[in-house]
């Protein structure tokens, strides 16, 4: 085994930790990072759906290949430079074309709604990173553009609810309060 690589098990590395892996690479992830942004380059240019399965044993790197493709597209410096293994035309391409946005499933299996629940963090995220101003008009209408045809079964929205206008505060207290409900129940097992 080689001395010189360090595995760490923390599931919130910093920036600065990804980032300093993708410039090492001495793992070679920086091989499947630009596979997978060639993969996107290719989906958008054919108008195409932009999910991408990463499937792999616990450990083998998978959240942390996910982090460092959000760093390496939504890094304000030229990383382009630095990281090794990766087409620096493709960094600028994809950093231009694409906006990073990860969604833990297992820090929100507390909703009753999955995809309700990765609506709302998807619409706080592009807020958080003003992309998007906080509308609780904007949120539905993004809403119904994101899931026409699939809000009914998806979301559990029905277009009468959105006419009426389900507003975001109540989207918002129905999956807050699956999410307390869940940590309330994990803390009370972890204390027996």
């Amino acid at each position: 085994m080689n001395n010189n690589i360090i595995i760490k098990t923390e599931d919130h590395p910093s920036t600065e930790e990804l980032i300093s892996l993708m410039q090492k690479d001495d793992l070679g992830k920086n091989k499947d990072i630009e596979g997978i942004l060639r993969m996107l380059k290719l989906t958008k240019s054919n108008n195409g759906i932009r999910i991408i399965s990463l499937d792999g044993p616990w450990g083998s790197g998978k959240t942390y290949t996910v982090k460092q493709i959000e760093t390496l597209l939504s890094s304000k410096e030229d990383l382009s430079e630095t990281v090794k293994h990766i087409n620096k035309d493709l960094i600028k391409e994809s950093q231009d074309a694409f906006v990073p946005c990860y969604y833990n499933a297992w820090e929100n299996d507390y909703a009753s709604n999955p995809t309700q629940s990765l609506l709302l963090n998807l619409n706080d995220y592009l807020i958080e990173k003003s992309i998007i101003e906080r509308s609780e008009t904007q949120l539905l209408n993004d809403i119904k553009g994101l899931a026409a045809n699939t809000l009914q079964k998806a979301t559990g929205l029905n277009e009468e609810m959105i006419e009426h206008g389900k507003t975001t505060a109540k989207l918002t207290e129905e999956v807050n309060k699956n999410k307390k409900l869940r940590i309330t129940i994990s803390n009370a097992i972890s204390k027996l």
